[in-house]
């Protein structure tokens, strides 16, 4: 390599690393190059003022007070600084989305004089709330109606303890006109203990929480009076407990409900269709909640096998628990190299089989005691011969 590529590389990557950490030392700057005005921009259905600021190096822009909407994603911004806004008063901004900006921590005094903004978007970020917290992040949002934390956490963090710490920011907040929350694709498995997560939300109408990993619908909703859609499509749902529905039941049963009633939205979950499943069924028939496209339910799984891909709609009580031996060989014959193979499994044929197990494994103990002193001398024997083999293979 010549003199002059070896100073042309250095210059590169002296270049990109400034780049990287440029942002903690340009807050306050005027960056105006790195960003578009839009006085017209059509955004969600209106024509808004708007900055855009995408794919630079800068935090902090200088912006006109007569912005509606305020678009800085696409950057790398580990650390939110304090005072973003430079702490001026912008009475028409409504809408700030700072998604995908590799985002790790938050302070408390991050956003300062935002409280007509109504719409925060901080998708597909790498949120850490739970070591380092600041459950005060948002208090300054007095008005904020809609939420998005699509993606937003890290995934070193276990997204119960997650759920927990936000809890906590919902309080500390006071996030009580909040009324669109998204939390989907947040490796979400269960809400853990604290199944009131949500009831720091009072004003809450839509909890959009699809495409995580949740098996049931674990959090209570009856703190949430004007709820009235939950989004739990793409999970890992096979089948409500009992408390969920009976929960859901209540819920909508509730007088305060006529007017608008709660619709929920399974569709995509890997429905089982078993004997475990029945009064998941019978619910899907009789329940008078409304869940959207619950015809295109289906079986992802079952037994017998022969119910897989069926519409949950269709199945009956006894194709999930068939009443007899015959029903299930019915049902579980199965094509396999050109042969029919039917899975019978009769009682007697068990209880045989256990018989011959107990008794061999009776033998095996009468043997060992009856000759404990020649197995224990073959034992040590054996380890005599693996310790010298070890010892010489070592000189």
């Amino acid at each position: 390599m010549d003199l002059n590529t070896y100073l042309l590389t250095m210059l590169v990557s002296f270049s990109w690393v400034f780049t990287q950490k440029s942002i903690k030392w340009q807050v306050g700057t005027s960056n105006t190059n790195f960003c578009q005005i839009k006085s017209s921009l059509q955004y969600w259905k209106k024509c808004r003022y708007t900055i855009i600021c995408s794919f630079s190096s800068y935090m902090n822009i200088q912006t006109s007070c007569r912005t509606e909407v305020l678009i800085f994603k696409g950057n790398y911004v580990p650390e939110m600084p304090l005072h973003i806004l430079n702490g001026t008063d912008y009475e028409s901004l409504d809408i700030v989305d700072m998604s995908n900006n590799h985002i790790n921590i938050i302070k408390g005094r991050t956003f300062h004089k935002v409280w007509n903004v109504r719409t925060l978007i901080l998708d597909h970020n790498n949120l850490e709330i739970t070591d380092e917290e600041h459950p005060r992040m948002f208090s300054n949002f007095e008005n904020l109606e809609r939420l998005h934390l699509t993606n937003a956490f890290t995934e070193e963090v276990n997204a119960t303890d997650t759920l927990l710490s936000l809890e906590d920011i919902f309080y500390e907040s006071d996030l009580r006109l909040v009324k669109i929350l998204h939390l989907e694709q947040n490796e979400i498995w269960e809400i853990g203990n604290n199944k009131r997560v949500f009831c720091q939300l009072p004003a809450l109408t839509q909890l959009m929480l699809g495409d995580n990993r949740i098996t049931d619908m674990d959090f209570v909703i009856d703190c949430l009076q004007e709820l009235y859609y939950i989004d739990l499509e793409r999970n890992n749902i096979a089948r409500l407990s009992q408390t969920a529905m009976e929960r859901l039941d209540n819920f909508h049963g509730a007088p305060t409900r006529k007017e608008r009633p709660l619709q929920i939205k399974l569709l995509g979950n890997p429905f089982v269709c078993d004997c475990r499943s029945t009064d998941f069924y019978h619910w899907l028939l009789k329940t008078q909640v409304p869940l959207i496209e619950k015809e295109d339910y289906s079986c992802t799984d079952g037994f017998p096998h022969s119910n897989v891909g069926k519409h949950l709609l269709t199945v009956r009580s006894s194709d999930v628990c068939p009443t007899s031996m015959a029903a299930v060989a019915k049902f579980d014959v199965v094509m396999q190299k050109g042969h029919l193979k039917v899975f019978l499994y009769p009682q007697g044929a068990i209880l045989i089989l256990s018989y011959i197990l107990s008794n061999n494994y009776i033998l095996l103990l009468n043997m060992h005691y009856f000759h404990r002193k020649q197995l224990k001398d073959s034992l040590q024997k054996g380890h005599s011969y693996i310790i010298k083999k070890v010892f010489f293979a070592g000189i």
